[in-house]
């Protein structure tokens, strides 16, 4: 009888049945440093998945970018004055109301202050780049906002977050500093499922997210029908309960003024007027030291908007109202926003500049502000 086993024998296939299967194992390894190599590679990546997280509703403030990102974002035709600042504007200033007041169109751009006057303008960039120039810009802010430093915003991320956006909407690669980003660190299969997820007819965890209730603003969805309904404007629906005074530090950092000196540069490269609202403050911040620290700020914003032939300050006296005026330190509710509206529309008819093409369109502004006042 043969020394050798037969290879039919069955404590051979047991045997074999017991080998480990290097190839398969191989082939898994490799397809693993491939994927975790790639995934540090600068990629593209959804500009909707920066500020609408895939785990959990929007934030209001998350929501709100989103909007405004959009908007600036999305072709279309430009308004004759265009509103651009933080959410002092955005609560502050209806487009209706200012349209119904100037005769011409108005659209509300303004955002939040979270992401700094050099934010405003790349928002402002891209918007006219899918828009064209508008005639007027009106930028409005919260006096108190203005005292943040670049820490304050590096801090808070929304500036970050939102030249991300803009960047990952014209289909830039990620920038090697956000490697490290969770949400962006994504193996390449995984991008290929979010895809595919993305694409399939069944509600997702993401879209009930965005459909889920968040107190008195509400959903996501909600949120956004309501600004787009309303030209980007957004009623504030808290109400102040503040009861003493309180004093306001309102001194601009240096690095707040070189943000607004790049921001009008770029006004004055594209010759487009554009006029400072100081949003109003409530009355009981107005003590000693607010009124101190607030003149300093006016004489700051001074010497900026001299410094640049196109910018104007629209009302030099800063304006104060009772507390039942505001539903926070920086919002007004929404009768105050109405004749904020009326008001800072008033005031941009009776501006002069230095620019003949401005006056021009200014006195026709205030041509058809008469018709419509004899047509009612």
């Amino acid at each position: 009888m043969s020394s050798s086993i037969s290879s039919s024998d069955p404590e051979t296939h047991a045997a074999n049945g017991k080998r480990v299967p290097y190839g398969l194992l191989l082939a898994i390894v490799l397809v693993a440093v491939i994927e975790a190599t790639l995934s540090f590679v600068d990629t593209p990546i959804d500009a909707n998945g920066i500020f609408l997280p895939d785990d959990r509703p929007p934030t209001v403030v998350e929501t709100i970018m989103e909007i405004k990102l959009q908007a600036a974002n999305t072709t279309g035709t430009a308004p004759d004055v265009l509103l651009l600042g933080d959410s002092s504007g955005l609560m502050g200033l209806d487009p209706r109301v200012m349209s119904d007041h100037v005769g011409t169109s108005v659209f509300n751009l303004c955002s939040i202050s979270l992401i700094g006057a050099d934010g405003q303008k790349a928002m402002l960039e891209r918007y006219i780049r899918s828009h064209g120039r508008p005639r007027v810009i009106v930028y409005h802010y919260a006096p108190h906002d203005l005292r943040y430093t670049a820490a304050d915003l590096a801090e808070w991320q929304f500036r970050r977050s939102m030249f991300l956006w803009l960047a990952a909407s014209d289909g830039q690669a990620v920038a090697a500093e956000l490697r490290d980003s969770p949400q962006f660190r994504l193996l390449p299969s995984q991008r290929f499922r979010n895809a595919a997820q993305g694409r399939l007819f069944f509600v997702s965890g993401h879209q009930r997210n965005l459909s889920l209730p968040r107190g008195l603003f509400g959903s996501h969805n909600e949120l956004v029908a309501e600004v787009s309904d309303q030209d980007g404007f957004l009623q504030e629906v808290n109400k102040d309960e503040t009861e003493q005074p309180r004093d306001l530090d309102l001194t601009m950092p240096e690095s707040q003024e070189v943000a607004f000196d790049e921001l009008l540069d770029y006004v004055d490269e594209i010759g487009v007027p554009i006029f400072f609202v100081s949003n109003p403050l409530p009355e009981y911040s107005k003590t000693r030291a607010t009124l101190e620290s607030l003149r300093m700020q006016q004489r700051q914003l001074k010497r900026i908007t001299a410094r640049h032939e196109r910018a104007e300050i629209l009302f030099p006296e800063q304006r104060f109202l009772p507390r039942e005026s505001f539903a926070t330190l920086n919002h007004l509710r929404p009768l105050s926003a109405v004749v904020n509206s009326k008001e800072v529309a008033m005031a941009l008819l009776s501006a002069r500049t230095m620019s003949s093409a401005t006056d021009a369109f200014l006195l026709s502004l205030l041509a058809k502000s008469k018709s419509l006042s004899a047509k009612r």
